[in-house]
């Protein structure tokens, strides 16, 4: 098992343009759903409270 490790570390780094391109692209995917899940959290809270304020402004109209 120790070996695969060490096979796969030297691997990694034989073709540094590739490996550092690779990585950014996952930081970058992570950051960005990262984002983009807050986005809709954000807006989907935004909503609610929305809708609960549209609701009590009605119900107090009539």
């Amino acid at each position: 098992m120790n070996n695969y490790v060490k096979l796969a570390w030297r691997n990694l780094w034989r073709n540094k343009r590739r490996t550092l391109i690779t990585t950014a692209s996952i930081f970058f995917g992570v950051i960005l759903s990262t984002f983009m899940s807050s986005m809709q959290e954000g807006s989907y809270a935004q909503y609610i409270s929305s809708i609960v304020r549209l609701r009590k402004n009605i119900s107090g109209c009539f």
